[in-house]
């Protein structure tokens, strides 16, 4: 269903954001995760496994140029976006 989507998911790398990213990886999409550290992202990577389909996209979309930031990292690595996720939040 999602096979080869492009998709963006903040708040990737823990909680809801990464049952998201998971669920799309398991329906065949490319995915890109976001957490707002480097550290945080590559975590949450860690866990879903690496391969051809999944790529970080660290930075804090609290501001203009964190959303930059991680919107133009996941563009470059995608090939551009399908469908985005947005689940970044503080509690």
């Amino acid at each position: 269903m999602f096979n080869e989507k492009r998709v963006l998911v903040t708040g990737g790398s823990r909680g809801l954001g990464f049952a998201a990213a998971k669920a799309f990886l398991d329906a065949g999409a490319k995915v890109a995760i976001n957490g707002r550290t480097e550290e945080s992202t590559n975590a949450g990577i860690a866990k879903l496994g690496s391969g051809e389909r999944l790529f970080a996209a660290p930075g804090d979309v609290g501001t203009v140029a964190g959303c930059e930031t991680v919107v133009g990292t996941a563009v470059d690595a995608l090939g551009g976006l399908d469908v985005l996720v947005n689940s970044a939040g503080v509690a």
